[in-house]
């Protein structure tokens, strides 16, 4: 198997992340993921490096301001 975002190859004992899309239950507020949705791999390298850009790009006062 292999990263989709950098090409990498995977090991077998290595950690992989899977990405799908789907929505925000409004009851809940939990995320339900569609089921047209397949898992996007990436290796734990891009995984930390997307989670990074992701949270350094919230607006951190309205983000600590919705909870």
């Amino acid at each position: 198997m292999r990263c989709e975002k950098c090409l990498r190859k995977i090991g077998r004992n290595e950690i992989v992340q899977g990405i799908r899309f789907g929505t925000v239950d409004d009851r809940t507020g939990y995320f339900l993921p569609s089921r047209e949705s397949a898992y996007t791999v990436i290796c734990q390298n891009c995984g930390e490096q997307l989670l990074r850009e992701i949270y350094n790009r919230l607006n951190k006062s309205n983000f600590a301001a919705s909870f």
